[in-house]
């Protein structure tokens, strides 16, 4: 039998974007700090990011709120390494967790004001909201998340001396962003 301090723990899925902007002829990365008391890398500079939900994964209710096909979903974002539910789910954690964290929601304007961007993101900061609520807020306010926009960069899985430890997907966006109503 296998000493449990010698055991690592499980992996668990997980996504992250990358933001990244043009401004006076130099790039621009957005960072957050995480809270000192955070037991997961407490007080460190991160990506906005997360792990992946059940819910996530539901190819029948986010199939048409996406700007593309699950085809080129599996492609562009899986690179033929896993399944399209997989590519799916990567790219909804990360859009929601990029939301929930940073204020920016990856999705396209048209047809949206920037007052829908600011209650989205002022939304999102309501206490108590239940596990599910990004996938109903986009359905019923009919958001067409921006897939097109994500471009995959990396994959990192946390060292097996972690307590916590994720396969998490690394995604760019290259725009001008702004807390609250990302510009294309």
């Amino acid at each position: 039998m296998k000493d449990q301090k010698h055991t690592p723990p499980p992996l668990r899925d997980a996504a992250t974007i990358i933001l990244v902007r043009e401004e006076n002829k130099a790039l621009e990365v957005y960072l957050l700090k995480r809270n000192d008391a955070s037991k997961f890398m407490g007080g460190l500079y991160v990506f906005p990011g997360g792990v992946v939900e059940a819910e996530d994964k539901t190819i029948e209710t986010w199939t048409p709120q996406i700007d593309m096909t699950l085809t080129q979903i599996e492609t562009r974002l899986g690179g033929n390494q896993f399944s399209r539910e997989k590519a799916l789910g990567f790219g909804i954690a990360a859009i929601r967790e990029t939301l929930e964290e940073a204020g920016v929601l990856i999705a396209s304007d048209k047809n949206k004001s920037r007052e829908d961007f600011d209650e989205i993101s002022r939304y999102r900061l309501n206490k108590d909201l239940p596990n599910s609520w990004f996938q109903t807020k986009m359905t019923a306010d009919n958001w067409n998340l921006s897939f097109s926009r994500l471009g995959r960069l990396s994959h990192w899985i946390t060292p097996k001396r972690m307590k916590k430890r994720f396969d998490t997907r690394f995604f760019i966006v290259l725009s001008r962003f702004q807390i609250g109503c990302p510009e294309n």
